[in-house]
């Protein structure tokens, strides 16, 4: 069956990369801007940049916010998170006083920096990730591998042990990426990271 793989288009991230690479695996990309558009999908990727507030309040006002928890939660199609837009599945963020969307139990904390360690905000560049077990998100991904980050805040921990996750270093140990039951998320941006980047669409367009 033909993957009709859509792309959140709420009008405050680039998407067009997402759109290229989804393609180049040869999968149909269409635009979500309208609740109506998920009924058509296969999968869905929700890509992020800018806050956590005003991502939320996108959602809000193109009336999107129920018609996603159904898709992800109750119809349970894959759904890939990208950053922010793995930061706003769950429920709180430092970065803002707005709510998640709240599939996972999770709070979004801001990374510290250090100059002992030369650990800097934001966290800008390409990093291992590691603690992962290699199948399903992580599959034929190997310690050669690097992924683009581009970020200040970040989750810290999961309290779920049937979570398969990776880590990736800064201060302290931060979700570099996750999967669980029908959703895939990475705090990395897999657009731009290359070869590494397509090991993950790939995996994802897989389920």
């Amino acid at each position: 069956m033909k993957k009709i793989v859509g792309i959140l288009d709420l009008g405050i991230s680039n998407i067009s990369s997402v759109k290229n690479a989804i393609e180049f695996l040869g999968a149909q990309t269409y635009f979500v801007q309208k609740k109506k558009d998920l009924k058509k999908l296969t999968h869905l990727i929700i890509p992020g940049t800018g806050s956590f507030d005003s991502f939320k309040k996108e959602i809000i006002k193109k009336d999107l916010y129920k018609d996603l928890i159904k898709f992800i939660s109750i119809e349970k199609k894959p759904t890939l998170g990208i950053c922010l837009g793995m930061q706003i599945l769950g429920k709180t963020s430092e970065e803002g006083k707005e709510k998640g969307i709240g599939i996972f139990d999770y709070k979004i904390q801001k990374l510290k920096s250090s100059k002992e360690m030369n650990y800097k905000i934001p966290n800008i560049g390409f990093q291992k990730i590691f603690n992962y077990r290699g199948e399903k998100l992580f599959k034929d991904v190997d310690e050669n591998d690097v992924f683009y980050f581009l970020h200040s805040y970040a989750i810290k921990d999961i309290n779920n042990n049937k979570i398969n996750y990776a880590l990736a270093s800064h201060s302290k140990d931060f979700i570099a990426a996750f999967y669980y039951d029908n959703v895939y998320c990475v705090q990395f941006h897999p657009e731009k990271s290359q070869i590494s980047g397509i090991k993950i669409f790939k995996n994802f367009l897989s389920v």
